[in-house]
């Protein structure tokens, strides 16, 4: 792993504090909300040197206060959010104060006011007029208050918040009372996979070049969560959503709270339809004994008032289940599929423990200290791919613990000038074993699975594995990062309006690998057949325990807020530069040596993105009034290639050699040959032989050579909104978002096998469903031999971009009179290159004229949300919501096999059809709570609440399997049965 040197640190942020300081100033945090507003008299007239003074329960000081602008206009900088009071005093005038205004997390809310002449003890009081349209920020974005995120029914991660966004859904299937538990999901914004920004206080928890993290924590904790969903300025490194979550403070007061909730394995229906039934699904998620649980406690409050405040946490939660078509154990036939009856179901135990603190620090009135930590160890029984293709056996049992920590300074030497510089840590190091025998003794594996005679080993027809998991892997993932901001606000106008600039830096330090710390038990190997018969043999260079790779990502903006009367441009730009190697490393010898040696790798340089960047973007106040604002944005995204980029050509990274192999079989105790319910391992024999043998294929940095022309991917976002607020505390919008994507990129193609080499293959092929005769392309005899197995990374072509094109409609309602809620739809019109082929091209980048085939998605998508919370007498209420979606687009596959004289390549695996040829019903979600309260007094109370999820008991299929076969058409996932929760706690 590599360390971050305290030194390190103390000079970059020396750095960053002299280098920006004497020039710019104050300015508002991701975390943070903001005021602004216009004075004006009776006539409408500009009033300067109005005092502006908030007051709230969220300010670690007494007041924060402002004087008005010659133009009237005023702008208060880093407020928490939270609940205020805004006095306006100015002499000879009547005082104006605004009770009940929310600030929420990233917003800049809008407080106007008019002065009547009259005596300062003469008070006009309003209230509950918060601002619920944003006029400054053009960023399309959905904030979720602690009252939500406790009032709505959902599960417990924070992964578990981002459906609720509009324009946000997950690439799995929805949740259903916290079924995907501790489970990563890709994010897709407005129908794309993009790169996030998950920020947890201050810091971006999103490792690598993934859409999602795996830094898996529960919202227990959380105090407000805000998603950007596009829009986003320069300050916003990646085109996918931006995250900020807060956790909850300490206070003056002492709080605190303690809950739980239950769900029983009785409680849970069954959602199975006959035709489902029919495919020998008996139940899809099943919960089992113990079932579902968890329970959290908090407390905080002072340590010195108004000085030192102090918040902490912990939590609990854990689910055992079984999943659909998974299987611990084959019926008497030696059938390993949930269709043939008899199996032994297989079943996931999933469990999250946290712990959680935070400390503030006022330490005098204009500089802040906050320090905070989110920790958790996640474990999950059946890692590695369970599904109804991978039974319990061939899964891994996996230990993950992962944090997120900071520290961070926040100082205001002058009233327009703030510095904020935050420096912290998010990341995991995740174990994985082979299953263990407490696992699996009582399916017929007393010592594990990972024993001698008992190969790794995949049937080709069906994609069926078997065995120990091929690649048992320890991976740790560490993300360092330190950024600093300074914002300046001119006391005087310019260019005829008031502007606020912002310069800040952004410094990461990635480090990650994907390691295999010693030799198989069973063999460093994958036996493969075709429908039963020897086929290939997959060997691997496993030990690698000391691989690692390295990113440094450094990145500099600059932003101007110009406001003039009723407009507000935002124009930043945004100079990037990502750095990837991997440093010195030694691989040891394993049990191939002899085809990949032991040997020590130098450090190498692997690819270095730069880029400048433009954002810019526009909120028009079309009445003046703050409640109806056109906005448009652009803006150019630039994108990371992650710290493992440089693993796919680390030499000490996972490498593999492809071989024919025909037999014959040493028999074992272990019936391995899943096609004919057989034993077969590899013999002693033919292994010695391989290092003479010529491979079909490679995979693995010691295959691969580096191509430093790569270019950068970008993501060019273009949108336009129109927000309104109908009546108080409701607002609708409509939106359209259009995102072009260029320069996507294969790391995997055989640059020594070009395209217009490929030549028809001599066997004859045929549709397995239609009969039809199929041409499928191999590489000539000449380019035979392993000098030929070189992979080399490429972009694709200017004209084959990835485009989408999004429509949105939502409606908010803030609490007031007794009730709140939230509606959104949104549609997305598709033209993406299609992922993925065994020959390693994509629909982009073709490696092969087989990857031509069907290779563009041009589907529609369409997603529904909406949720509500109503407050009836005697401290009932009702909580709802509903979660729509367009049924999964499903596109057949084929997988075909021949003589390694015929298919070269070895196995191919083709679409065989349109994408969106198939397509699954819509899914539906609804959820329902009932919570009932009971006054302790002071402020604290007991509860009790009641909720089912599914409440409508739908089955949903959210995958299937096209790969033609006997498994075709099956139903491979549905949404989980209705299920109900009893929970309770006490807040004080």
């Amino acid at each position: 792993m590599t360390r971050v040197r305290p030194s390190t640190i103390i000079a970059g942020l020396g750095v960053v504090i002299m280098g920006l300081a004497p020039s710019l100033a104050a300015g508002q945090s991701a975390q943070s909300a903001s005021l602004v507003g216009r004075v004006a008299d009776e006539s409408g007239a500009a009033m300067p040197g109005v005092t502006v003074t908030l007051k709230s329960p969220a300010l670690q000081v007494s007041q924060l206060s402002a004087v008005t602008g010659a133009e009237g206009d005023y702008r208060v900088l880093e407020l928490p959010p939270g609940v205020y009071t805004v006095t306006f005093e100015l002499t000879g005038f009547q005082t104006s104060v605004r009770t009940d205004v929310h600030l929420t997390t990233g917003s800049a809310g809008r407080v106007d006011a008019m002065m009547k002449i009259g005596a300062l003890s003469e008070t006009v009081q309003v209230t509950g007029l918060s601002p619920v349209v944003d006029t400054v920020n053009v960023a399309g974005q959905t904030t979720l208050v602690q009252e939500q995120l406790r009032s709505i029914p959902m599960g417990g991660t924070m992964q578990e918040m981002l459906p609720l966004a509009a324009g946000l859904s997950m690439q799995t299937k929805p949740d259903v009372g916290d079924s995907n538990l501790a489970s990563r999901s890709a994010i897709i914004t407005y129908g794309v996979v993009l790169q996030a920004t998950l920020d947890i206080e201050g810091i971006n928890t999103v490792t690598a070049h993934d859409a999602d993290t795996a830094v898996y924590l529960n919202s227990f904790a959380l105090e407000e969560a805000q998603f950007k969903t596009s829009g986003n300025n320069a300050e916003i490194a990646f085109p996918g959503v931006a995250q900020v979550a807060v956790m909850k403070s300490g206070s003056n007061a002492f709080h605190g709270s303690a809950r739980g909730s239950y769900e029983n394995p009785k409680w849970q229906g069954n959602n199975v339809t006959a035709e489902l039934a029919a495919q020998g699904i008996t139940n899809p998620n099943p919960i089992v004994d113990p079932g579902f649980y968890d329970y959290n406690f908090d407390l905080g409050g002072r340590i010195v008032r108004d000085r030192l405040w102090f918040y902490g946490g912990t939590s609990q939660q854990s689910v055992k289940q079984g999943q659909i078509g998974f299987v611990a154990a084959p019926n008497a036939d030696g059938c390993w599929f949930a269709s043939c009856g008899g199996t032994t179901p297989g079943t996931t135990a999933q469990s999250l423990p946290q712990f959680n603190w935070k400390v503030n620090y006022q330490v005098r009135p204009t500089t802040k200290l906050i320090a905070s930590q989110f920790s958790a160890v996640k474990h999950h029984s059946t890692m590695g791919g369970a599904g109804q293709l991978r039974p319990l056996p061939s899964t891994t049992f996996q230990r993950q613990p992962d944090q997120t920590w900071k520290g961070e300074m926040q100082s205001a030497p002058r009233n327009n000038l703030l510095l904020d510089v935050i420096y912290g840590y998010g990341g995991y190091h995740t174990h994985y074993i082979a299953q263990p025998a407490t696992q699996v003794s009582q399916y017929g594996f007393p010592d594990g699975t990972d024993v001698k005679g008992n190969p790794s080993s995949i049937e080709l027809s069906n994609n069926l594995v078997y065995g120990p998991n091929e690649s048992v892997q320890d991976r740790p993932q560490n993300r360092y990062e330190l950024k600093a901001t300074v914002t300046y606000i001119p006391s005087e106008p310019h260019l005829g309006g008031t502007h606020q600039f912002k310069i800040g830096t952004t410094d990461d330090w990635e480090n990650a690998g994907t390691r295999v710390l010693e030799d198989k038990a069973s063999g460093d190997y994958q036996l493969r057949f075709s429908r039963g018969a020897p086929s290939q043999i997959v060997v691997y260079n496993f030990p690698f325990a000391t691989s690692t790779n390295t990113l440094l990502g450094q990145a500099v903006y600059v932003t101007d807020t110009y406001t003039l009367r009723r407009v507000t441009l935002n124009a930043g730009v945004r100079w990037e530069r990502y750095r990837n190697f991997y440093p010195e490393q030694t691989k040891e010898a394993g049990q191939f040596s002899a085809i990949f040696p032991a040997r020590t790798y130098p450090r190498q340089d692997v690819l270095t993105w730069v880029d400048t960047v433009p954002r810019v973007g526009a909120a028009w106040d079309l009445t003046g009034n703050g409640k109806t604002v056109a906005k448009a944005s652009f803006g150019i995204f630039g994108d990371t290639m992650g710290d493992l980029y440089s693993n796919a050509f680390n030499p000490n990274g996972q490498a593999t050699q492809t071989y024919s192999w025909t037999g014959p079989c040493l028999v074992t105790q272990y019936r391995n040959d899943t096609f004919n319910d057989t034993s077969c391992d590899v013999t002693p024999q033919f292994l010695a032989t391989l290092p003479s043998l010529t491979p079909l294929s490679a995979t693995g940095g010691i295959n691969s050579v580096i191509n430093p022309d790569l270019k950068q991917n970008t993501t060019s976002e273009y949108t336009t909104r129109m927000e309104r607020e109908l009546i108080p505390n409701v607002a609708v919008s409509a939106g359209y978002v259009y995102h072009r994507i260029l320069n996507n990129y294969n790391t995997n193609l055989q640059f020594l096998r070009p395209y217009d080499t490929w030549i028809p293959a001599a066997g004859t092929f045929a549709d397995g469903l239609t009969g039809s005769p199929v041409t499928i392309y191999t590489y000539p005899a000449s380019e035979v031999g392993a000098a030929f197995n070189v992979l080399k990374a490429a972009n694709a072509p200017t004209d084959r971009p990835d485009t989408y094109h999004s429509i949105e409609v939502a409606a908010t309602k803030r609490y007031s009179r007794k009730w709140t809620g939230a509606a959104s739809f949104w549609t997305t019109k598709n033209h993406r290159w299609i992922t993925g082929n065994s020959s390693g091209g994509n629909g982009n980048t073709p490696q092969s004229p087989n990857d031509d085939r069907f290779a563009v998605d041009d589907t529609w998508t369409w997603e529904a949300r909406a949720s509500g919370t109503v407050n009836f007498p005697l401290d009932i209420s009702l909580s709802s919501s509903y979660r729509a979606q367009s049924g999964e687009r499903e596109q057949r596959t084929q997988q075909f096999s021949a003589a390694s004289s015929v298919l070269r390549q070895g196995s191919v695996t083709l679409r065989m059809g349109e994408y969106g040829e198939y397509t699954a019903p819509t899914v539906q979600i609804v959820a329902i709570k009932a919570t009932k309260r009971f006054g302790l007094g002071q402020g604290r109370f007991f509860e009790l609440n009641f909720q089912v999820f599914n409440a409508l008991n739908a089955s949903g299929i959210t995958s299937i399997n096209r790969l033609t076969g006997p498994q075709f058409g099956l139903a491979t996932g549905i949404v989980s049965a209705r299920v109900a929760r009893f929970g309770g706690g006490i807040t004080f």
